[in-house]
Parts: C-alpha cells; sequence; structure tokens
C-alpha cells in the first residue's frame, strides 16, 4: 500500500476513535445532566456522531470491530466472576423461568419475524437476538442502585447470566445457518459444534496449568501493568483462537475467564480488567447508537414495532409472570421484569453472526432493536416507582399487588422483641448481635429463599410483603421494643413506619435512611433513630484514619456526633 494513502487510512481510523470517545463523553455527561442513565447517553451520542445522523464516523467496519471486542472483555469478565455457588443457593426455579423465557421469546420472536417475510435463517437469528437480555446493562443498572446483593437482584443477573449460558454456544453454531441445507446444513453444524466442543476442552485441559503459571510470573515482576497485559493476553489470546477455528471472539473471551475464575488470582485479574472492561463497555454502547440505521428502521418499521414491544414488553410481562412464580412480590417482580426488559448486546454478535449470509437482511434489524430497547430499557427503569402507582390506580390491582404472608413463630410468644424488618447484610448483622446477647428477634422478609433458609430452626419468622398490612399483623408489635427496618426503599420505609407509629406509639423505631434528604420525612413520620449507611462509612473510616494520627478517642467521639447533627440538618 503507497504509504500516503496509509497514512490517510490511519488517520481516518483515529479520527473515527476519537469521534467515539467524544460523543460518550458528551453523551455521558448529557444523560448524567438530565438524570438519565448514562447508557442513554452513549447510544444517543453514537447514533448522533454516525452515518445516521451527522456521519462524522464513517467506517462501519472498525467501529464493529470495536463493539465486538468491547462484548469480548465484557464476556471475559462475566466468566472471571461466574458465581456457580451463587447458581446453586438460587435454586431449580431460576434455571426453570430463564429456560421459559429463552424459548418463549425465541419461539414468538420467531413467528413474528416469519410472518414479515424474513427467511428462516433471518427469523432464527431475530429469534435469537429477541430472547436475550443486556447483561452489561443489568450490571451497570444494579450497581448504581446498589442492589446487585439483594435477593431480586441476585436473581435477575442469574437469569442473565443463564441467558448468556445459552447464547455462547448458539454464536457456535447461528454462522452457519443458511449455508446449506439438508444434510449440509446438519453437517456444518456438527462441525461447528465439534469445533466448539475441541476449543472447550483444550481451554479446559490446559487453562488450569498455563493461566496460573503465566499469572504467577507475572505477579513476581511487581509490575502492575504487566499483570494487566498478561490477563489481556490471555483473554484475547484464547478469543483470537477461537476466531482462528472459525468461531466468535466472545466465546473464547467467555472460556478465557471461565479457567482464569478457577485460579487463585481471579479477584487480582478482576480488579485490574474493571477499567479496562468499562471502557470498552462505553465504547460498546456508543459503537451501537453508530451502527443504528434509522433508515431500516423507517423501511422495516412494521417488523421493527412488533419484534421490539415483543422483546421489550413481551419480555417485562414474561419475567414479571416468572418472578412471581418464583414467589418474589409484586413490586420486586415488576422492577425485575423492568430490569431485564430489553434486546441485549448479543443482538450486535448474532449481526455479525448474519453479516455475510442469506440472514444479511435481519441484520441491521437486530442492531436497531439493540440499541432502542437499551435506551428506552435505562431510561425506563428510572421511572419504576411511578409506573408501579399508575398500576396501583387500576380497580381490583392494589388489592392483589401483595401477597399473604406466612409464618413460622416457635416457642413461647414474643414480648420485648426486636422485628427486623429486612434479612439482607444490615438485617443479618443486627441479628447475630441480639444473638449474641440472647435478645429475642422476628425476622420479617419477602426473600424467596427465607423460608427454605429459616424453616426448621429456631429462628421466627414471617415470610412476607411489608407493603401488605396482613404482613406485620402477626409480628406482635403491640409487644416488641424495637422495630428495625433495614430495608433500602425509602418509600416502602416511610409507608410502614407512618402506619407503624399511628397503631403501635410505643415501639422504637429505627430505619436505616437513604441520605440528607430523607433524615427529616423518616422522624416526621415516626422514627426514632434514622441510621445513614454512608455516612457511618465515612466515619467509622475517618475514626480509624485519625486514631493512627494520635487524635483521642473522645475528641474523635465528639467529632463524629457533631458530623451527625449537621448531616440531619
Amino acid at each position: 500500500m503507497d504509504p500516503i494513502f496509509a497514512a490517510a487510512s490511519s488517520t481516518e481510523i483515529a479520527g473515527d476513535l476519537v469521534a467515539l470517545v467524544i460523543a460518550a463523553v458528551v453523551g455521558g455527561y448529557v444523560a448524567h445532566l438530565i438524570r438519565m442513565p448514562l447508557v442513554v447517553g452513549y447510544i444517543v451520542g453514537g447514533l448522533i456522531v454516525g452515518p445516521s445522523v451527522s456521519n462524522l464516523v464513517t467506517d462501519i467496519d472498525d467501529v464493529a470491530f470495536v463493539g465486538e471486542l468491547g462484548v469480548a472483555l465484557l464476556l471475559f469478565s462475566i466468566g472471571l466472576e461466574f458465581p456457580l455457588e451463587q447458581f446453586r443457593r438460587l435454586g431449580y426455579r431460576l434455571f426453570v423461568a430463564a429456560t421459559i423465557q429463552i424459548a418463549v421469546l425465541g419461539l414468538v420472536g420467531y413467528a413474528v419475524a416469519s410472518s414479515f417475510g424474513l427467511s428462516d435463517a433471518g427469523a432464527t437469528l431475530v429469534a435469537g437476538a429477541t430472547a436475550f437480555s443486556s447483561t452489561a446493562l443489568l450490571v451497570r443498572l444494579l450497581s448504581e442502585e446498589g442492589s446487585r446483593r439483594r435477593a431480586d437482584g441476585r436473581w435477575v443477573l442469574g437469569v442473565a447470566l443463564v441467558q448468556d449460558l445459552v447464547a455462547v454456544p448458539l454464536l457456535v453454531v447461528l454462522p452457519q445457518l443458511g449455508e446449506g441445507t439438508g444434510t449440509e446444513l446438519m453437517e456444518e453444524i456438527l462441525i461447528a459444534a465439534a469445533k466448539g466442543v475441541g476449543l472447550v476442552v483444550a481451554v479446559l485441559v490446559l487453562g488450569p496449568v498455563i493461566v496460573p503459571w503465566v499469572l504467577r510470573r507475572a505477579l513476581a515482576v511487581r509490575s502492575r501493568e504487566l499483570f494487566l497485559m498478561s490477563v489481556f493476553a490471555l483473554a484475547s489470546g484464547v478469543a483470537l483462537g477461537s476466531f482462528a477455528v472459525g468461531l466468535s471472539l466472545a466465546f473464547g473471551a467467555f472460556l478465557a475467564g471461565l479457567v482464569t475464575a478457577q485460579s487463585v488470582y481471579a479477584s487480582r485479574a478482576l480488579h485490574e480488567l474493571v477499567p479496562l472492561r468499562d471502557l470498552f463497555a462505553a465504547t460498546f454502547f456508543v459503537s451501537i447508537g453508530v451502527l443504528l440505521d434509522v433508515g431500516v428502521v423507517g423501511d422495516e418499521w412494521g417488523l421493527f414495532l412488533s419484534i421490539l414491544a415483543w422483546g421489550a414488553l413481551g419480555k417485562i410481562l414474561l419475567i414479571f409472570a416468572l418472578a412471581r412464580w418464583a414467589h418474589f412480590d409484586y413490586s420486586r417482580a415488576l422492577r425485575m421484569g423492568l430490569l431485564l426488559g430489553q434486546v441485549g448486546e448479543f443482538s450486535f454478535l448474532f449481526a455479525e453472526a448474519a453479516a455475510e449470509g442469506p440472514a444479511e437482511e435481519a441484520g441491521s434489524i437486530i442492531i436497531a432493536l439493540g440499541a432502542v430497547s437499551m435506551g428506552v430499557s435505562a431510561a425506563i427503569i428510572r421511572f419504576g416507582d411511578r409506573i408501579e402507582r399508575v398500576l396501583l390506580r387500576v380497580p381490583r390491582v392494589a388489592a392483589r399487588w401483595t401477597f399473604e404472608p406466612e409464618a413460622e413463630l416457635p416457642g413461647p410468644a414474643l414480648r420485648q422483641h426486636t422485628v427486623i424488618a429486612g434479612y439482607g447484610e444490615t438485617g443479618r448483622e443486627l441479628a447475630r448481635a441480639l444473638r449474641r446477647r440472647d435478645f429475642r428477634f422476628l425476622i420479617v422478609d419477602s426473600d424467596p429463599n427465607l423460608p427454605e433458609e429459616l424453616g426448621g430452626t429456631e429462628t421466627p419468622y414471617i415470610w412476607g410483603d411489608l407493603a401488605n398490612p396482613a404482613t406485620l399483623d402477626g409480628a406482635s408489635l403491640g409487644d416488641a421494643r424495637v422495630l428495625a427496618l433495614t430495608i433500602p426503599d425509602p418509600v416502602v420505609t416511610e409507608a410502614v413506619v407512618r402506619r407503624v407509629r399511628a397503631e403501635f406509639p410505643r415501639v422504637q423505631i429505627v430505619v436505616r435512611g437513604a441520605g440528607a434528604m430523607s433524615h427529616g420525612r423518616l422522624l416526621a413520620a415516626g422514627a426514632a433513630e434514622v441510621v445513614h449507611p454512608n455516612l457511618e462509612v465515612g466515619l467509622e473510616i475517618a475514626r480509624h484514619t485519625l486514631s493512627r494520627y494520635g487524635v483521642p478517642y473522645a475528641e474523635i467521639r465528639m467529632a463524629q456526633a457533631q458530623r451527625r447533627q449537621e448531616y440531619r440538618r
């Protein structure tokens, strides 16, 4: 190639990458200003600089490669922190629900796509894209809310990871669709599957030997960047090996993450990789906006809107029903449906699979579905509380919105006890403290795993929804000394405090706050004490730090008390 043309090409690629980064920064900043998730800003920013609007970014192939690399890094990190033990605790209902969701969404998506004239191969790709949600978006939303460790957060993340497990082998088979018919097609699929199995066996056999050896030597040099580059080299090496045998980069990256997760260096690798992963994940969302072809949406608006409605609204309703079957209350089930109600990043990979075959006509539609549904889903999740309030105004809905509690109260009647409403990490710490002093307490929570965890033990509990007045009616609040509300939902907390204060004026109510703005409202509602987790963490860290400078303990305690007073004003 002529050096002049090579330089021009390099400059064009660099310009496109700069435009992508600027679009991410500006879009993310605007989204933050209007209190929208950053993902919405990334996708819209990519749309603006892409061919559909300003045409600042023109080389679609380079953008597609950056996006695919972002997905590969995401799948590597998913494999790296794959929660096998967490899956076991969530139980069989998770796997049944995820399987039903994938099957129903996929089958109906295929039927809808076929009804609009897509080929069998194209309809299959659309069905696959429709069935899977965005793990990248889900992790971001759960992290922003701080709800990743809650029961509903663990459950939706588990469903998303089951989807990923199904999608990864599909990426092996889907590129073969349309390459032949009958026996020829079956042979191609079997060859692709054999390659996938061979790669899995090779990685699982050699990985436990090679990965620790490489990372151990990288750590011995005591160089952070060398360790990071070693992790990146392992991930990209397996990903490129996957690509070399005709499979996807993402499939190989996921395998590399699984193998690395089995070593003692998994947490360190994840810690070092997170900034790089987040950078490429942001770039991926921008690339989705760039690849969005508004013209295709206009030309195929009937197919687009039908699949979008089924992949978003249909998925929300189906996840809601499955979450209720898994014994989640209506509020959590609605939020779980909203969190999973979109067409995810696998739409990008399925579009890549469609790019060079008879299913090519489905590629642009699939990318448009992913871009629009992820943007809408990220925006609408912020209005979950308002959606719930609107639903509660519908006749007969309010009466069915909560579920009847189940109680197990072994031993003598409870008196002078503590009612712990919310058995998450905070509630468990309180229970341990009370148990050490032999103080009696009662657990109240809507976690579906609560009956299995506490059933048959000596710990009394009520499994029920706090929004249902009957739940707390069996908690003997008239004889209780303290009600400790540890749930992180300020709306439900305030409603419970007002009701309990009106009906049981003698019980002392200690609640978990949600920032300075919630303090006055909760005190006015009847709380005796409001504890703010972020404030207390900051004060404890400050105490440990100041004590190492020799500051007297009494002075530190006085400063803490003063800061608490300032925070409450």
